[in-house]
């Protein structure tokens, strides 16, 4: 994350711990988590971070801000909790039609040769789970395909 500039929508706080991998800049962070147990240590931490982060009450399934307002999405670790996945990635590009979503995840594959990829590994013991990012590619524009 640390070339992320502009306005930026992380999706759940976590344990705040996210903050530290922006870059230190005129950057500004909106972060919306839902649980207050989650949203007290993130509040404590923004107010530490060497830019601007607003902590916000707020689910991934309806963000609280308007269309086209912000350059970039972060989601770590917090797409599967989300009870409507496919609600809150129609949110998150909505919030940010042009720019890109940084994810990190680890839910399991849809493609069954990666699903059973991810099987043995958690057969075997080497992982719980297996983890997926992306970063490179802006959100297709209406009508375009979305590039594997």
């Amino acid at each position: 994350m640390a070339d992320l500039a502009g306005r930026v929508i992380e999706i759940g706080a976590g344990s705040e711990m996210s903050f530290a991998h922006y870059p230190v800049s005129e950057q500004e962070v909106v972060v919306v988590e839902p649980e207050p147990s989650l949203r007290r240590p993130a509040l404590r931490a923004a107010s530490d971070a060497p830019f601007t982060v607003h902590v916000l009450d707020g689910r991934a399934e309806r963000l609280p801000a308007e269309d086209g307002a912000f350059d970039a999405s972060v989601a770590s670790l917090v797409l599967c909790s989300v009870s409507d996945l496919t609600g809150a990635l129609c949110e998150i590009r909505r919030y940010s039609p042009g720019g890109e979503l940084r994810f990190y995840e680890h839910v399991r594959a849809q493609d069954p040769e990666r699903a059973r990829s991810q099987d043995r590994m958690t057969d075997t013991g080497i992982t719980h789970s297996v983890s997926a990012t992306s970063t490179a590619t802006p959100w297709p524009q209406s009508g375009e395909a979305a590039s594997p």
